[in-house]
């Protein structure tokens, strides 16, 4: 056991904090090392706190140029052995479709971690009217 597996875990008590947050500290409880992620809402303090969290116990956390780039660091890391996620949302997820397939067609292991969020995602009316049924 390194002196860094020791972080891992939160001191024992109550701890109040945001669901991502929480859902961070899971992933580093069960041992994440690489997090690609590129900051949308609603999960952008799932890469804030693990730009912090991560260092803290050895693993890397990335902030990508864009959705793309992240679920692809993240099947890269997979590859080489490392405990590997990303976090998005809606929109984000709408883009990285095609990349995931690819992942789980090549059985590469990673956690996704979708943050929802309300309203149209990519490709439908962003604000649509009814008029003619009025």
């Amino acid at each position: 056991m390194s002196k860094q597996d020791g972080k891992r875990f939160l001191p024992e008590g109550r701890h109040l904090m945001m669901g991502n947050e929480a859902m961070s500290e899971g992933a580093i409880a069960a041992g994440l090392t690489f997090f690609g992620g590129y900051p949308i809402t609603p999960s952008t303090e799932v890469i804030e706190h693990l730009a912090k969290r991560l260092p803290e116990v050895g693993g890397v956390c990335m902030q990508m140029e864009d959705e793309l780039a992240s679920i692809n660091s993240v099947m890269g890391a997979s590859l080489v052995g490392a405990k590997a996620m990303t976090a998005t949302s809606g929109p984000g997820l709408s883009l990285m479709v095609e990349t995931i397939s690819m992942a789980a067609n090549l059985e590469i292991p990673f956690v996704f971690c979708d943050v929802q969020r309300s309203g149209p995602g990519t490709g439908s009316v962003t604000d649509p009217h009814h008029n003619d049924l009025g």
